[in-house]
C-alpha cells in the first residue's frame, strides 16, 4: 500500500513546505514532486523488524541540511 500522488501533493501544499517526510509504505526512498513549477521532496522511512533473525530499519539522517536514508546492516 502507498500512499496517493494526490495525497502527498494535498499534504504539502495545505502545510506549505517543501519536504515531506512519511512513515513506511514499505518502499523506502526519495520522490522528487512537482507543486505546479515548483519542486517538492517526499521521503519514505524503512520500516522497522527487530525480532528478526536478521533486524532491519533505517532512519533519515541530515547532514549539512541534506536528509539521507540510511539502513542497518
Amino acid at each position: 500500500m502507498d500512499v496517493t500522488p494526490e495525497a502527498v501533493l494535498a499534504a504539502l501544499r495545505t502545510a506549505g513546505v517543501r519536504r515531506l517526510i512519511h512513515g513506511h509504505t514499505h518502499r523506502p526512498a526519495s520522490h522528487v514532486v512537482d507543486l505546479g513549477g515548483t519542486l517538492a521532496e517526499r521521503w519514505v522511512l524503512p520500516d522497522w523488524d527487530l525480532d528478526d533473525a536478521e533486524p532491519r530499519g533505517g532512519f533519515l539522517e541530515f547532514v549539512e541540511g541534506r536528509p539521507r536514508l540510511v539502513f542497518f546492516d
